[in-house]
């Protein structure tokens, strides 16, 4: 119910392990697999954040590869540690998925006070401004964004063959999937993504 409660449940996730899978849907995938969805075992994470997903996928899914997306470089060092942690079964690149490789793109973060509430983090003002103002509207305007500049990415060029592709990218999930046609046609994923009311 406030910003600094996010804070520490960002905090709790990230340090304790049995708290994920921290959304229901992750058994999703799990159930796909044991009904023979999947080929290649790998997933592909468009949207890490602090990489607390591509952690569940990996608990949840021993014997599987996860390749993580994040625009925002501030989770760099935490990807950074679960590539140290998992090896070879997890990697990930810093970059905006979009409809094409290349250019720079701004990314907008939400703070509270020197809180980054970086799960609201967008390209798009309006969403990473209606999000946060929506999760906590008692503090409406009193939110500040901080923006970066991302490279751009085409999932295509990740040359990737994932059984499943979960997105939670706030209001980009069609222009990520305008750059991934050949990585469609070619591997026929089932996609996981985040219904979005604002975009």
């Amino acid at each position: 119910s406030h910003p600094y409660g996010y804070a520490a449940g960002v905090f709790l996730l990230d340090h304790l392990d049995f708290l994920l899978p921290h959304e229901s849907d992750y058994f999703g995938f799990e159930e796909l697999h044991r009904r023979g969805y999947a080929r290649s075992r790998s997933i592909l994470d468009v949207g890490a954040n602090r990489g607390h997903s591509a952690r569940a996928f990996l608990k949840l899914l021993p014997a599987w590869r996860v390749f993580s997306v994040e625009a925002n470089r501030i989770h760099e060092p935490r990807l950074e540690a679960l590539k140290h942690r998992h090896g070879r079964r997890f990697d990930y690149v810093i970059a905006a998925a979009g409809s094409s490789s290349g250019g720079s793109l701004r990314l907008l973060t939400p703070m509270y006070r020197g809180a980054a509430l970086h799960s609201a983090a967008s390209c798009f003002e309006q969403e990473a401004v209606g999000a946060v103002e929506a999760a906590y509207p008692a503090l409406k305007g009193r939110f500040t964004l901080v923006e970066s500049q991302v490279p751009g990415l085409a999932l295509d060029d990740l040359a990737l063959d994932p059984d499943f592709v979960k997105f939670d990218i706030q209001g980009s999930e069609l222009d990520a999937l305008k750059g991934m046609p050949k990585l469609l046609r070619r591997s026929r994923p089932v996609l996981l993504l985040e219904q979005n009311s604002l975009a």
